[in-house]
């Protein structure tokens, strides 16, 4: 499974491993953060708590969205394997 996607409330992270590529980091968008279809990545949203055009999260938003910060590395850098 290469795709995955975290929800809580209004807030929707989607995940996708496609989009990793450890030769060059910045190439991809492998997590996004979308609220009302406004997204933003997922470092850049957990760093400024804002989306691209859209509203800026709340602050029980932006915790859950750093709760998550595991979940959403152990899925896009840990075993390739797992759930495939």
């Amino acid at each position: 499974m290469d795709k995955r996607t975290i929800e809580h409330g209004r807030v929707r992270v989607a995940l996708n491993r496609r989009q990793v590529f450890p030769d060059d980091p910045g190439a991809g968008t492998p997590a996004l953060v979308w609220v009302n279809g406004n997204s933003g990545t997922y470092w850049c949203v957990c760093d400024t708590g804002e989306l691209m055009d859209g509203p800026e999260l709340t602050p029980s938003e932006l915790r859950w969205l750093h709760s998550v910060n595991d979940e959403v590395d152990s899925f896009l850098y840990g075993n390739q394997e797992e759930g495939d």
